[in-house]
């Protein structure tokens, strides 16, 4: 098993890098999966190959860039669960592009298995190995990371898929598992033309060769052949989402969790609909990059105490609250966290706000879990944050202590105590009668009831709070006209 996975001075990764691996539990879904995410750019794939110069033992010939040896610092280092570090690679020599490992651990280090973003494979077989001797020689066949497949990958894949068919235990477990992402999945067969070709068959019955397949399909054969295959490497994937339904990708992603729970798993990916929090509970790692001025650095998420009151605590009326909406905090920067979900769809049906600000998902169900909302930004290493708090004294004396403790995040109080107008209530109490102890009076807003926006004379402190928000996160508030011009200009328009 890997702890982590050091690097240092690597392309956009200047100072000392850690990226944390999750390790399997058996029993607990998810646990030994291991997120990466970033916005594009930011140094995933960079990340993704300095892991496999360690991960697949690349030091025997020349595998850095020119680029890459601009720093005497440059070095990557894999940790075994004990947190002993099994194989440290650096220069040759100064300015040189191979490496040597000068680690003095004496056993084989961790290996891995890459499957790249672009898992496109001729279904041309040209080998076939049996099961067996293909896992033996498995090791010697990693996938690179290159955006498209070669022959060698092609040939590769052909007896993987060979080996499968040989053996019975095997293929029945492949067609299971297809079928687990796409039910309508019945088999797969090696078939001989002039060479043998492989097809495959859905419930229609019809055979369909795999050169006419969907990426989406490919993808998942793909990868499903190497959970059958390997039971014990690290497998690295990256982009798993490609071309996949949000249907299909649900069903895939529960499939990866299951088979973490016994080996480990690495996803590099876009997609809030991988990300799970009961996996994260569970022991999932999510490592989150940021790019800054020219310079990467990864973020990774503590213990999942530290959140506790912003994802948990859903009940039948707020089944939503840490859905895909709200996971797109892992993709983003310049959050704004507000108390409820009317604050969300009020904010995002007036047009006040810079477009360049993301309302975290519905809401942060009040203001007692801003402080647990801040913390899991900080903790992804978000840039710009900040809180929009209705007004009260128990909500300004929480102002003072989240300045305090978050001075880069923008903490903002509304002067009324509720967006919209609210009708005062009394509860009622078991027997009927009215609860007089627990009234609640009348709320003035800056909506009516019926979420329409006031006249601007009786907006008060609206439109100075919402400029302070575009001002914190450098956007500026959009108007008609701007937005009127910006269409017009892109589709020819004249004004009239």
């Amino acid at each position: 098993m890997i702890s982590k996975f050091e690097l240092q001075a690597f392309r956009c990764f200047k100072e000392k890098q850690t990226l944390v691996f999750a390790i399997p539990n058996e029993g607990k879904i998810g646990s030994g999966i291991t997120y990466l995410v970033g916005i594009n750019n930011c140094g995933k794939t960079s990340f993704l190959e300095g892991l496999k110069l360690n991960a697949t033992q690349s030091i025997t010939s020349s595998v850095l860039r020119n680029s890459d040896i601009r720093s005497d610092d440059i070095y990557f280092a894999i940790y075994d669960e004990k947190n002993r570090v099994v194989q440290k690679l650096v220069p040759v020599r100064q300015g040189s592009a191979r490496l040597k490992n000068v680690s003095s651990h004496t056993g084989e280090p961790p290996m891995a298995i890459f499957i790249p973003s672009r898992r496109q494979w001729s279904p041309v077989v040209n080998n076939d190995l049996g099961i067996d001797n293909f896992k033996n020689s498995y090791s010697m066949s990693n996938v690179s990371l290159r955006q498209r497949s070669d022959g060698y990958i092609d040939s590769q894949m052909a007896d993987i898929f060979c080996s499968i068919e040989s053996d019975e235990d095997s293929y029945r477990r492949f067609v299971s598992l297809m079928r687990e992402v796409f039910p309508d999945f019945t088999s797969f067969t090696v078939e001989k033309e002039e060479s043998a070709v492989i097809a495959y068959k859905m419930n229609d019955g019809a055979r369909h060769r795999a050169d006419f397949l969907g990426d989406g399909i490919i993808s998942v054969m793909r990868i499903v052949a190497y959970l059958i295959i390997n039971k014990n490497q690290l497998i690295v994937i990256d982009e798993p989402e490609l071309s996949l339904h949000p249907s299909a990708l649900r069903k895939l992603s529960y499939l990866l969790a299951k088979s973490a729970e016994r080996q480990q798993i690495l996803l590099a990916t876009h997609s809030p609909y991988l990300i799970d929090w009961e996996y994260i509970s569970n022991g999932a790692k999510l490592n989150h990059i940021v790019y800054s001025d020219g310079e990467s650095a990864i973020y990774t998420l503590g213990e999942v105490s530290k959140y506790k009151g912003l994802i948990t605590g859903a009940n039948w009326q707020q089944p939503f609250l840490m859905d895909v909406v709200a996971k797109e905090i892992f993709f983003n920067d310049n959050i704004l966290f507000t108390e409820g979900q009317e604050d969300v769809g009020l904010l995002r049906s007036e047009t006040g706000l810079s477009d360049k600000i993301r309302l975290f998902g519905y809401g942060a169900r009040g203001y007692h879990s801003f402080r647990f909302a801040l913390e899991l930004a900080k903790d992804l290493g978000v840039k710009k944050a900040g809180v929009l708090i209705d007004g009260g004294k128990k909500e300004m004396d929480e102002v003072g202590k989240l300045k305090n403790d978050y001075p880069k995040y923008l903490i903002t109080q509304w002067d009324r105590e509720d967006i919209r107008d609210k009708p005062g209530c009394c509860p009622l109490m078991s027997d009927g009668s009215p609860d007089l102890d627990h009234t609640r009076p009348a709320k003035n807003g800056y909506f009516y009831e019926n979420g329409k926006i006031k006249p601007e004379n009786e907006l008060g402190d609206y439109r100075e709070k919402i400029a302070q928000i575009n001002n914190y996160f450098g956007g500026k508030t959009p108007s008609q006209d701007d937005e009127q011009h910006t269409l017009s200009g892109y589709f020819g328009l004249s004004d009239t």
